[in-house]
């Protein structure tokens, strides 16, 4: 079926929502991988396909966009799909329709004659006829904003109007009830069956179901749907017999025959890519949902690809929060505010604080605004990373022969090989395995060579004169409770470094300060 003008305009508008399904995917390498882990985003993928088995959703949740105006065209389509439960499950629906025609297409693939094919592609297209059709219909009476659902709508309306689609559903139609019209009689022996034609008008259909409902195990069987695969045996069987019953009614079968030929290809590109779309968005709000309705905040981000000020209020580990959750314990939420000029937070503070899951949290919420998704936090301005990069110190392995300061040696140096201006990198816990001398002045030249580079860095470390204060270095602490400082808050705060509070902490816990050690120990 060829595009009219007003399908290739509908295209045109759809492009920065529903890319060319040719286009390949934009490349990716092993630092990417990497990050997906370090931010806990692989295992999310991992809870995706579970729930979308027939989908693969790696790509899609993978590839960030990077131009503004891409992502605020995809948050609108968020925004539509949120605001109204009917076009949620309309996009439901859609998918259901497509996997269906899928099925039947492949099950005509692989009958074993030419009449059972027919049948098949037959049943495929009224599929796909059924799902145009309600899919149209559900979205001319959708209240939508977004310029991608409206286009969509707008390609629909015409392509349900098109004299290639009317002509597809009125032969399809006239075939299905052709085929309907048609009537056999088998005669059945031991080792023998004979078709002949049915002289007898009347239709024992109905009484034969009735007949033998009680012995029903499952739900009833689509009527439009040809019988699964059986074994070879029987699937024979039924070729014979459907070709002795095509012999005896030449008419009906061809012109399921020309039905066949005249729409070998009945399905339209735009609509099977706006499925594989909606399984993006509609998978992203299988996970924002539960914790949404838990009364965790989402919000859509402003976003920018030059230097801009960033703020997110309330945000939070989202792979934790969903744990937590489940486990009935509560989630913290922590601020980030920098100026355009700040460009690296170090975060450093007591160990088991909240330090790396707020780095992972920066990470996290900078890779969902790049999809246009709803992100944590009640509001949020960020800047858009072209790449998000991490260097998170690794176990030692058996089969790792470098040892762990050479590993993170490596990590780091092509992660900075790789960052540019507009990117984002989360450092975590680097050169643990030196003295604290040298952990010092590689975390400096690290630190150097980020601001050199102009990349925005979240650095979770153990020492505090890495956090020194700089034009574009910001100190960030994770903090104890100010009345059990034994206690952490896993709240992250905006203030010089102080590595002493822990040790005081630590002291008091054990009952080691000053004045416990002076009453217990004799002069």
């Amino acid at each position: 079926m060829s595009p009219s003008p007003v399908h290739e305009r509908a295209a045109a508008a759809l492009s920065l929502l529903f890319p060319d399904p040719a286009a390949a995917p934009p490349p990716r390498d092993q630092l990417d991988e990497d990050a997906l882990h370090d931010l806990a985003l692989d295992g999310l993928l991992t809870d995706l396909a579970a729930r979308r088995r027939e989908h693969d959703l790696t790509g899609l949740l993978a590839a960030r966009l990077t131009d503004p105006a891409a992502v605020v065209h995809r948050q609108a389509v968020f925004q539509d799909l949120e605001a109204d439960p009917h076009l949620l499950a309309a996009g439901e629906r859609l998918l259901e329709a497509l996997q269906r025609v899928r099925r039947l297409l492949a099950g005509a693939a692989g009958r074993t004659t030419v009449h059972q094919q027919r049948l098949w592609h037959l049943q495929a297209a009224r599929a796909w006829i059924a799902a145009v059709g309600r899919l149209h219909e559900d979205l001319a009476h959708a209240e939508l904003s977004s310029p991608g659902l409206l286009a969509l709508r707008a390609h629909l309306a015409a392509l349900v109007a098109s004299p290639e689609h009317q002509a597809l559903v009125e032969q399809a139609t006239a075939t299905r009830e052709q085929l309907g019209a048609v009537r056999a009689r088998l005669h059945l022996e031991v080792n023998r069956i004979e078709v002949t034609h049915d002289d007898d008008p009347s239709d024992y259909a109905d009484e034969v179901a009735a007949a033998f409902a009680r012995f029903r195990s499952g739900p009833p069987t689509d009527p439009d749907l040809p019988p699964r695969r059986r074994s070879d045996a029987l699937e024979h069987l039924d070729a014979a017999v459907l070709d002795h019953i095509a012999h005896l009614h030449p008419t009906p079968f061809a012109a399921l025959a020309r039905f066949v030929t005249r729409h070998a290809v009945f399905t339209d590109e735009t609509v099977e890519h706006a499925g594989r779309e909606l399984v993006f968005f509609l998978g992203v709000l299988d996970v924002v949902g539960p914790l949404r309705r838990a009364g965790l905040p989402f919000c859509y981000p402003d976003v920018s690809g030059d230097d801009a000020d960033v703020e997110v209020v309330d945000t939070f580990d989202l792979v934790l929060a969903d744990a937590l959750l489940t486990r009935g314990q509560p989630v913290v939420t922590n601020d980030l505010r920098l100026t355009a000029e700040e460009r690296v937070l170090v975060v450093t503070g007591a160990n088991q604080g909240g330090k790396t899951t707020f780095a992972r949290t920066v990470g996290q919420v900078h890779h969902l605004a790049g999809l246009g998704a709803p992100v944590p936090g009640r509001r949020a301005r960020l800047r858009l990373p072209d790449r998000i990069l991490t260097a998170v110190a690794r176990g030692e392995r058996l089969e790792d022969r470098r040892g762990r300061l050479l590993d993170d040696l490596v990590r780091i140096r092509a992660v900075l090989d790789a960052a540019g201006p507009r990117s984002l990198v989360i450092a975590n816990e680097l050169f643990r395995s030196t003295t604290s001398q040298d952990a010092a002045v590689l975390g400096r030249r690290v630190l150097d060579r980020l601001v050199a580079i102009g990349a925005s860095a979240v650095v979770v470390t153990f020492l505090d004169e890495l956090a020194a204060p700089a034009p574009s270095v910001v100190s960030l602490v994770a903090t104890l409770d100010a009345d059990e400082p034994s206690r952490r808050t896993f709240r992250v705060e905006r203030r010089a470094a102080d590595g002493r509070a822990d040790a005081r902490a630590i002291a008091r816990r054990h009952r080691l300060t000053a004045a416990e050690l002076a009453t217990r120990i004799p002069r």
